[in-house]
């Protein structure tokens, strides 16, 4: 048994950011945290500003606390490559 979740998540003020080179990156990233948290990364797409994900989970895992690490952790790494991005927000 597994939960499968589709997760919508949004820059902050809904700015473009998401676009050019920091879009592979960021995609990169968030395959990474997925493999670490033994989540199964279904589907993912950016356009821009939002970032849609299809993940698969097993029960066990807390859904708040798998959405809190994906988001924090991708923002941590991304800010960390690209530092002009929070120049943005």
């Amino acid at each position: 048994m597994s939960l499968q979740l589709h997760l919508v998540g949004s820059v902050k003020y809904r700015r473009k950011v998401l676009v050019n080179q920091v879009e592979q990156p960021l995609k990169q990233i968030v395959r990474d945290i997925c493999t670490a948290q033994e989540i199964e990364l279904e589907e993912m797409e950016t356009d821009k500003n939002p970032i849609h994900l299809l993940i698969s989970m097993k029960p066990q895992h807390s859904i708040p606390s798998a959405v809190r690490t994906i988001k924090g952790q991708s923002a941590r790494r991304l800010f960390k490559l690209y530092p002009e991005i929070k120049q943005n927000l």
